[in-house]
């Protein structure tokens, strides 16, 4: 095949053919796609562009929007959170600080945008394989002896970023009408689980874990649940007793006894243990609005100084959060902030989710899937970590939710063994 076969090949592939998809729509998409998996602020910069498209759609070209059932849940907490931010001691730099919920309008915006299914494929296959890329990356880093590898993101965060391309792969595996895509995710599925592995992050290996047996349960797949149970319980006792003192079986007894002195990840699990203790009672001096944004390091500081000097000297004393999305809207905006947050996530469970049941087309509903199984993974791994209130895990986060929330109007393949 001649270099120009594969020239037209990829530009048929980047250009859509839905001449409804102006160039102008599509083309900061595929970028938008492209940068999620690796930048910190790249992707940010193309939302602000997809931003004024829309707001050129809706004033310059009129047309109508319609509701997802998101847009109180998203507001709402936005709101709540403004206003947390106003009893701080510097509450303009709080309310600078808010306009990183913007990226929550992307639930909004591409779901509004009626994307075909042409190109939400396309979008799907670019963040993937820039996803693999990243992968490939830190596999890389690993083998070269570095120890907890991140690539661009640091281990933690890039950690509960695979985990999103990973529940896509375990999805996509099974499609029968797209042929890339299921090339490409079989690629992905082992190159992300080595990287997974080699984060050793407990709380994305949990989330990961959930998301996959919310997975089986939803296909009906008893056997493959008990085998997977059986085998987990077989594999995880011969390495605790055989290789305990290797970094996976440290990792594993942390699990098992995670409050043991000799444990080497003691530290880590007593200071959250603290941090939440500490949240909770700012949360009970600041009950309705909590403490506000960004003031968890100097209320620690108070909390932890009439702790014990044993105590005191066990802790790590610079933490800006207490690593956990629960806790940290608990500690930050209070009792109607954590509700407004609880409602949020909820809502975007039950849309999805009753989008997915009403569902007859394949593509929609194994999207759909994607998205109730990543939502799964985040509030999971949320739990231990501070995902929501980063901007990498939520801006991904936000891209797969948004890409599955409307059906496509037109191309969409019925549920039929089509490939491409």
């Amino acid at each position: 095949m001649q270099m120009s076969d594969y020239a037209h090949k990829i530009i048929d592939f980047l250009i859509p053919d839905e001449k409804h998809t102006p160039v102008y729509l599509w083309m900061p998409l595929l970028f938008l796609a492209a940068t999620l998996p690796f930048s910190r602020h790249l992707p940010t910069k193309l939302f602000d562009i997809i931003f004024f498209i829309t707001i050129y759609i809706l004033i310059v070209q009129r047309q109508s929007y319609t509701s997802m059932g998101l847009e109180l849940p998203i507001f709402l907490f936005i709101l709540v959170y403004v206003i947390s931010g106003l009893f701080t001691p510097e509450p303009l730099a709080i309310l600078l600080k808010a306009k990183r919920w913007k990226v929550l309008l992307l639930l909004l915006f591409l779901p509004y945008f009626r994307l075909t299914w042409n190109l939400k494929k396309q979008l799907l296959i670019v963040w993937l394989i820039s996803s693999l890329v990243h992968a490939i990356y830190v596999v890389i880093q690993y083998f070269n002896g570095i120890d907890r590898p991140g690539g661009y993101f640091g281990y933690m965060f890039f950690a509960h970023f695979i985990t999103f391309p990973l529940v896509l792969s375990v999805v996509m595996l099974r499609n029968n009408y797209s042929v890339w895509l299921k090339r490409i995710s079989v690629i992905f599925f082992p190159i992300g689980l080595i990287a997974l592995y080699a984060t050793y992050t407990r709380g994305a290996w949990i989330a990961f874990a959930v998301a996959v047996v919310l997975f089986l349960f939803s296909k009906r797949q008893w056997k493959m649940l008990g085998l997977g149970a059986v085998l987990s319980v077989l594999s995880f006792s011969l390495i605790l007793a055989v290789f305990p003192q290797t970094n996976f079986g440290t990792t594993l007894r942390s699990l098992v006894h995670p409050f043991k002195d000799s444990n080497a990840r003691f530290t880590s699990n007593y200071n959250r243990v603290v941090m939440w203790q500490a949240s909770i009672k700012m949360f009970k001096d600041n009950p309705f609005f909590g403490i506000g944004p960004h003031q968890f390091h100097d209320k620690y500081q108070v909390y932890i100084s009439q702790l014990p000097p044993e105590l005191y000297r066990k802790l790590e004393k610079n933490h800006t959060h207490p690593h956990s999305i629960y806790f940290n809207t608990l500690s930050a905006t209070g009792g109607v902030g954590f509700l407004a947050f609880i409602y949020l996530l909820v809502s975007m469970y039950i849309v999805p989710f009753n989008l997915y049941r009403r569902s007859e087309k394949l593509f929609d509903k194994q999207l759909l899937l994607v998205c109730i199984l990543a939502m799964t993974s985040f509030c999971v791994g949320g739990a231990t970590d501070n995902l929501f209130y980063s901007r990498i895990c939520l801006m991904n986060l936000v891209f797969l939710i948004g890409l599955g929330l409307r059906y496509p109007q037109a191309g969409s393949p019925a549920c039929t063994s089509r490939g491409e």
